[in-house]
């Protein structure tokens, strides 16, 4: 709830879950929007958007819309979100740069980019001490090289959790 609060969504918006898994931040963001506005729930994986759907189901959340994306395509309309959150998926990326440049093309004229991550260092991610160094592909400042060559700029960045977790919010050139 509170990064859902954090990011600036205001009623009447279009805001995309992008790697959505079984849909954790859906009840946050769904409230936020309003009846005016859509969430869009977009996994790679249809077993995820279906965990998604029943909690949606579950939960009543009527202005949610589900979107199944590839590993280089999140099959999003052009133009049509103000905000793409990426929660712990950005390392997932196996095509960063085509999944950017898709990314972008669905954005609106001023419409923002919210990669929610873990650092790439030890003991920033629970369990194995390691897990982060393992588990991350790039730390922040290489995210931000990433994502500013493929036609972003960084607005904004913070720490989300102590040490751990960090939001970075990009618009497009």
């Amino acid at each position: 709830a509170e990064l859902a609060a954090a990011l600036g969504i205001k009623h009447g918006m279009t805001v995309v879950d992008l790697g959505t898994g079984v849909g954790y931040m859906l009840p946050y963001l769904s409230p936020l929007v309003g009846n005016g506005g859509i969430v869009v729930a977009e996994d790679i994986h249809q077993d995820f958007l279906d965990q998604a759907r029943a909690l949606v189901e579950k939960d009543k959340l009527a202005n949610v819309r589900f979107v199944l994306g590839t590993e280089q395509d999140p099959n999003l309309p052009a133009r049509s979100a103000d905000l793409i959150l990426v929660l712990d998926a950005y390392p997932h990326f196996d095509y960063p740069e085509r999944m950017l440049a898709k990314l972008g093309a669905a954005l609106r004229p001023g419409g923002r980019l919210a990669l929610v991550e873990y650092y790439k260092r030890r003991g920033a991610m629970e369990g194995d001490p390691d897990r982060a160094l393992k588990h991350i592909r790039l730390d922040l400042d290489d995210v931000v090289k990433e994502v500013e060559a493929s036609g972003f700029r960084l607005i904004s960045q913070k720490e989300q959790v102590t040490r751990s977790q960090y939001v970075a919010i990009f618009g497009k050139k």
